[in-house]
């Protein structure tokens, strides 16, 4: 997915939201109907995960100022699945900074690729941006030095490596997430030209 669908996603979940969240009339002052209600929650829910956008949806939720008047177990949902995403993003950034820091070590030049780049730089919130693993580019010169620097640092390899293969997956065990290292990128593209400085 790019991140321009990421955030149509967003957005489509956002206006479910709004359709289905908190009713004001005149008489009260939170007059909190739909969610509250287990199906319709469970439905918004599920809705959200169809469309890949769970976490702008729970987050959208959290911060909402209706949230407290949700249930205990709603509520209970929503930090769940937020503090998982908040150890993902931890556990990634552990990884960033133990790749970067042995490939620097080693005078090897590195460039932050996807996720973990474009999250900090495009996405008002990182977590808007799912990652499962932490992309890094070295110059194509030296893509066999950064792989046998991240071997020596205690990754492993954990897919088959070929000859022609455009990528390396690496991790440190199968508990936490993994560094792939492209070979280079798609003729033509700027980064490319980085890529084989």
């Amino acid at each position: 997915w790019t991140g321009a669908q990421y955030f149509i996603m967003a957005a489509v979940s956002l206006n479910v939201l709004r359709m289905i969240g908190p009713h004001r009339d005149c008489e009260t002052e939170s007059s909190f109907t739909n969610l509250r209600v287990p199906e319709n929650w469970d439905d918004a829910l599920e809705f959200s995960k169809s469309i890949c956008a769970t976490l702008p949806f729970v987050l959208a939720v959290y911060r909402a100022g209706w949230f407290k008047d949700l249930p205990a177990d709603m509520q209970e949902d929503c930090e769940r699945m937020l503090g998982r995403e908040r150890m993902v993003l931890a556990l990634l950034d552990d990884e960033l900074e133990l790749a970067t820091g042995l490939l620097v070590a080693a005078k090897i030049p590195v460039i932050v690729l996807k996720g973990m780049d474009v999250g900090r730089r495009f996405y008002p919130e990182r977590m808007l941006r799912p990652m499962g693993d932490v992309d890094l580019l070295v110059p194509a010169k030296a893509y066999g030095d950064a792989w046998r620097v991240l071997l020596r640092g205690g990754y492993q390899q954990i897919e088959p490596h070929f000859r022609h293969s455009f990528r390396s997956s690496l991790a440190r065990g199968t508990e936490v997430p993994s560094i792939d290292l492209p070979r280079g990128l798609i003729a033509g593209d700027i980064t490319a030209a980085i890529a084989n400085y």
